[in-house]
């Protein structure tokens, strides 16, 4: 892998669902890819009073989660069923807690796209140096 990297982020707000009083709870995202690690997307979630919340998961599994229910640990993701309210729903559990969110449909197909600009689907490996991955993990 060269030493130059390139980055796509998108800043967007996605809505907490399922609070017991129905109120909508919107929480300001960053989503990031990262070329340095092509396979994954940071989610980057402000909680508020500077806590912010990071989850990495598979880029992969995102886009599958557009068109249909994806994941099976930590990171669930799949379409609004409401056709009221374009959506992708993503579940996060963890020993901490559990979250689902709620996202614009095209705000993460936008994010998508551009990732793969960078990075088109299924070539992710040609930006990995396994040579210099093995002797990080050798000199370890």
């Amino acid at each position: 892998m060269g030493s130059t990297s390139a980055t796509v982020r998108r800043e967007l707000t996605m809505d907490i669902v399922g609070r017991a009083d129905g109120q909508r709870l919107p929480v300001p995202v960053v989503l990031r890819y990262d070329t340095a690690d092509p396979y994954a997307v940071c989610a980057e979630f402000h909680a508020g009073l500077g806590e912010t919340v990071v989850w990495t998961f598979a880029r992969e599994l995102m886009a599958q989660g557009l068109g249909s229910p994806a994941g099976e640990g930590d990171v669930r993701i799949w379409p609004s069923e409401s056709h009221v309210n374009d959506g992708v729903l993503i579940a996060l559990l963890s020993t901490d807690g559990a979250a689902l969110v709620k996202a614009a449909t095209s705000e993460v197909v936008e994010f998508l796209s551009h990732s793969y600009a960078l990075c088109p689907s299924g070539e992710e490996s040609t930006l990995i140096d396994l040579d210099a991955e093995v002797q990080l993990l050798l000199d370890s």
